[in-house]
């Protein structure tokens, strides 16, 4: 039976659990579907493991132990052990990754490390005919820091005005961008990122519509906690002419974020079934090359249909697979193939788990005196 994300004993818990430790709770839920035995620990010191397998202790419960009885795989959020460290710190790094892509001959845009200090390469880029650049840090997610549609007059004053930093500076390249999830040589599921917009009927206001969208938002666990700032949205209006009170025809498109970069108040599309098949394989092909078994990659398909890969996540949120918004069906097709990749198919008939009490299992991980090896996820869920 599949599980009722929207009953109060697994909504709640994803509405204050986002990021790695939203990770761990659904990967920990396919397992318990699935019959197997999940162990949470404090630390990779408590598990016994004399040589870390992942960079970062945390204070959170994402680091956990999957078994079958026979074998068993670590975990820190969705990366496994499967996956070597080097391989995961190698992804933080974007140039790393950029030369690691081009050194394979994979399409991704061309570009470079760049500073106050030094960026001849800007010049040499302009001069070879890219017109629109990106700007990004060396490290980081989510979007953070990047800057989309640059020109290189942009691009140097940019730099200039952060003369202690370097960023990765390179070709902008327009499209449509999606998130495709990878798991052991296969694309098990992607999704479209949109960035933040109605969509007109003919007779509502733009408030009016993003009000009743922001409802709907409400009965989805990934996205009830991520409100528009409404301030940045009437800024974004303000640039293209339109106002709260703007009545789109119907089907029209009103952007309301100022760059149209998809960010957490975007939304979340499922797109495998649409996603050309040289993309999703170039995705695979990037996750081979950056010497990973599963990894969220982000690539950008244009107009003609020509995939680009923008990056690569080895401990990528599953959030938005698991939640796609507006439209799709809740589901652990990630965890699922994470956890069988490792284990093979269930060899029982699956558990109907009721609840899982995540914010009581990470109480009892982090509890001062506890003297046992490890908490069992099993303990705190509830089964049919």
């Amino acid at each position: 039976m599949p599980i009722d994300f929207t009953a109060p004993a697994f909504f709640e818990v994803l509405r204050h659990n986002k990021g790695h430790a939203a990770n761990s709770y659904l990967v920990t839920l396919a397992a318990l579907v699935q019959g197997l035995l999940v162990t949470f620990f404090r630390n990779q010191r408590e598990a016994g493991l004399k040589n870390p397998l992942f960079a970062d202790e945390v204070s959170e419960p994402i680091f956990y132990r999957i078994s079958n009885g026979r074998r068993a795989h670590f975990f820190n959020g969705t990366q496994s052990d499967r996956t070597s460290a080097a391989a995961a710190l190698t992804t933080k790094d974007k140039l790393k990754t950029k030369a690691l892509l081009h050194a394979k001959n994979l399409n991704t845009p061309v570009g470079g490390l760049m500073s106050a200090q030094d960026h001849a390469l800007l010049g040499r880029l302009h001069q070879a005919g890219v017109k629109r650049f990106v700007i990004k840090p060396i490290a980081g997610s989510l979007g953070k820091g990047i800057f989309l549609h640059q020109s290189a007059e942009q691009v140097f004053q940019y730099l200039q005005a952060n003369p202690k930093d370097s960023f990765l500076v390179e070709q902008h390249i327009s499209g449509f961008e999606h998130r495709v999830y990878v798991v052991d040589g296969k694309a098990v599921t992607a999704y479209n990122f949109v960035p933040d917009n109605v969509v007109g009927n003919g007779h509502d206001t733009v408030r009016s519509l993003l009000l009743s969208r922001q409802d709907q938002r409400k009965f989805n666990p990934w996205t009830i906690d991520k409100p528009t700032d409404l301030a940045q949205v009437e800024m974004a209006l303000l640039d293209r002419g339109r106002s709260w009170s703007t009545v789109p025809a119907h089907g029209q498109i009103i952007w309301l974020t100022g760059n149209t970069f998809p960010d957490m108040n975007g939304n979340w599309m499922f797109s495998l079934d649409r996603l050309p098949d040289t993309a999703k394989q170039l995705a695979i092909s990037a996750t081979k090359a950056v010497a990973a078994y599963n990894a969220g990659v982000d690539i950008l398909v244009t107009p003609s249909g020509e995939p680009f890969v923008l990056e690569l996540n080895i401990r990528a949120w599953i959030g938005g697979h698991s939640f796609p918004y507006p439209k799709g069906n809740f589901n652990l097709t990630v965890p699922t193939a994470l956890i069988q990749s490792l284990f093979g198919p269930p060899t029982a008939t699956p558990r109907d788990v009721l609840g899982f009490d995540f914010q009581g299992l990470g109480a009892e991980v982090f509890r001062e005196g506890r003297t046992s090896k490890g908490v069992e996820a099993a303990d705190f869920a509830q089964f049919g």
